[in-house]
């Protein structure tokens, strides 16, 4: 298979190419210059690979919730290149806090999957935390068992004081990911989390995770991932405002 993954959820901008099982990848900070550097970067990529545009079986993309401008500067991108190869190429978008999931399931997998019996099969439990600004984050609650992932909550955005675990997780293990350091997590959200004393790891949405969790759920025969024409690749989109006010910021300070 020859795929192409985009990824501007986060703070990191990263473009990944599969080709026959070998990936080759590249990455930069997001900033200003994100819109010029994806394309030559991807280009690169594809001769690295040694394929092109036209070879490719299809292109994932980090479908969100996220970053406001990476998420639409990554679907002008996919959208681009789709319509211009004018070929019935699959895209399919890939839920950012399910990558958190998954990189937790690439560390910790092998373990699950060992330890998996017909009388007591183990299940991963993992509580993603995205940093939306503005003293939010996006959160969603996710179960890997019976080499299915379930979604326990749909991404969500709340202010960290308002997070809720699944009812069923009390009392249960757990793991956070997040692009956030734990520290952080454990002052914002003490009555949610710290009674349970999750396990943390720490880590952003990729491509490669992308290119991971699509081979999970493909492998599953699963529905989890959202298919595309050119014309409809479209974010997920939780929050309607990108900014506060400036009578909010000025409100905020006097607290």
């Amino acid at each position: 298979m020859k795929l192409l993954a985009l990824e501007a959820s986060a703070n990191t901008v990263s473009i990944t190419v599969e080709n026959a099982g070998k990936r080759f990848t590249s990455e930069m900070p997001a900033s200003s210059k994100t819109s010029a550097w994806v394309i030559p970067s991807l280009l690169k990529l594809l001769e690295d690979a040694k394929t092109d545009l036209s070879s490719l079986d299809g292109i994932l993309f980090g479908q969100g919730p996220g970053a406001f401008t990476g998420l639409r500067t990554v679907c002008s991108v996919v959208q681009g290149l789709a319509l211009g190869l004018n070929k019935a190429l699959p895209i399919y978008g890939v839920d950012t806090l399910q990558q958190l999931a998954q990189a937790v399931l690439n560390v910790e997998g092998p373990s699950v999957i060992n330890q998996t019996t017909d009388l007591v099969p183990p299940v991963l439990r993992v509580l993603s935390i995205l940093d939306a600004r503005m003293d939010e984050w996006y959160v969603a609650s996710y179960e890997y068992f019976r080499n299915h992932w379930n979604v326990k909550q749909s991404p969500f955005i709340c202010h960290p004081s308002k997070l809720v675990l699944p009812l069923e997780w009390q009392g249960q293990s757990f793991t956070v990911s997040s692009n956030l350091d734990s520290s952080v997590i454990k002052d914002c959200a003490p009555s949610a989390l710290q009674n349970q004393l999750p396990s943390f790891v720490c880590d952003s949405p990729h491509a490669t995770l992308c290119l991971d969790l699509a081979t999970w759920l493909v492998s599953q025969s699963s529905s989890g991932l959202s298919r595309f024409d050119p014309l409809g690749v479209t974010p997920i989109y939780i929050r309607d405002r990108v900014a506060l006010t400036t009578r909010e910021r000025e409100d905020a300070k006097l607290i």
